[in-house]
């Protein structure tokens, strides 16, 4: 991994996994971080400061040399529901501190929900976007501030995955129905394709942006799709639990080619997907 060093850097999302993963790869830097709600859970002592208040943060701090922006607010189920934390979380704190830090570059995590609904069998980076829902929108209008900065890297990636992942994504879900019912409830015939990217191949690919020169909007995907039932097989596999086929599933597929964006940054995702699946039952 590309380590970072000697540098003032702001973490927004200081109570995030991906942040304190982040700061293990930073060597001599005053970092300082911002949060929404405390954590108990996270270790703040690998920071110099952690506000929870916006304003109070810039009086105090005039200059940043990088900016970690991973923090967002993401409505499980309810992506199409209007909510004011959609707009101050994903699009209010992003134009204050764009504004605040004219001269730090700034490292951007969106989503490949900006897409929407895929018109063409892959997305690559320059695919159009196609209806997307609430929180896409909310992303491509952060994205849309942060083009207008002078140094930045955005990176739009698929699920989160991996040990300590508390989001409620479909392998977290299918894990927990395992566990708690010896269940698993799959939806149509369970072939519907997804996208999942394990959480330290997305901090090395954010780690990797940071360092760059230029400017850049890249994906932050793995390189293959994985459908429901292998997915539900692979939990099955280990948890013994019952699969079962439910309703309808009428969701897109989601495939990626983002062979252009690993070039870029001379890394391609590592982690070995079915193992890091077990890993996390």
């Amino acid at each position: 991994m590309a380590i970072i060093q000697n540098k003032k850097i702001l973490i927004v999302g200081a109570n995030s996994l991906i942040a304190s993963k982040i700061v293990a790869q930073l060597v001599n830097c005053h970092v300082v971080g911002l949060i929404n709600n405390n954590d108990s859970r996270v270790d703040y002592n690998s920071f110099e400061k952690v506000h929870s208040n916006l304003d109070s943060l810039i009086k105090e701090n005039k200059h940043f040399d990088l900016i970690f922006l991973i923090a967002a607010y993401i409505p499980y189920g309810k992506m199409d529901v209007p909510d004011k934390k959609l707009f101050i979380s994903n699009i209010d704190i992003i134009a204050q501190i764009v504004k605040a830090y004219s001269e730090s570059r700034i490292v951007f995590t969106s989503s490949v929900a900006v897409y929407g609904n895929p018109i063409s069998r892959v997305i690559r980076i320059g695919s159009a976007f196609n209806n997307p829902n609430l929180y896409g929108l909310t992303k491509l209008a952060g994205e849309t501030i942060i083009k207008m900065h002078k140094s930045y890297g955005i990176i739009r990636l698929s699920s989160l995955y991996g040990c300590g992942v508390t989001s409620d994504t479909f392998i977290n879900r299918l894990v927990r129905q395992a566990n708690e019912d010896n269940i698993i409830k799959i939806f149509g015939t369970g072939k519907r394709l997804q996208n999942y990217i394990h959480i330290d191949d997305a901090v090395e690919i954010i780690i990797k942006v940071a360092v760059l020169d230029e400017n850049i909007v890249m994906l932050g995907v793995s390189k293959e799709s994985h459908s429901n039932i292998e997915i539900a097989n692979i939990v099955s596999e280990k948890t013994k639990a019952n699969i079962i086929y439910v309703g309808i599933d009428e969701s897109c597929d989601y495939l990626y080619d983002a062979e252009e964006c690993f070039k870029k940054i001379s890394f391609y995702p590592q982690k070995e997907f079915k193992q890091s699946v077990i890993e996390m039952i």
